[in-house]
């Protein structure tokens, strides 16, 4: 099972779902992705604090908080530049 689905990833209980995931875990896409990005998700789970390392699967759930904060007219913490929500 992957990471996400520890932290309440809506399709928990989905087996398609984690077939599919894993089959796109797989790609040369997801890999590459990964690959380019390591260093972005080290200092994301480091700035976050976030309770398991921040992947490509679950880079949703700090987008959705920052997201939602900005919704509301609250301010980003310090780490969240405009360039870091972009990416």
């Amino acid at each position: 099972m992957c990471a996400l689905l520890k932290i309440g990833y809506s399709l928990t209980d989905c087996a398609r779902a984690d077939q599919l995931i894993e089959q796109f875990q797989q790609t040369d896409s997801y890999k590459n992705i990964t690959a380019a990005n390591q260093q972005f998700f080290a200092q994301l789970t480091n700035f976050t604090g976030f309770p398991i390392p921040v992947t490509l699967e679950n880079l949703y759930v700090i987008q959705d908080a920052l997201f939602i904060e900005s919704v509301h007219n609250l301010p980003w913490p310090a780490w969240c530049t405009a360039d870091v929500y972009e990416k």
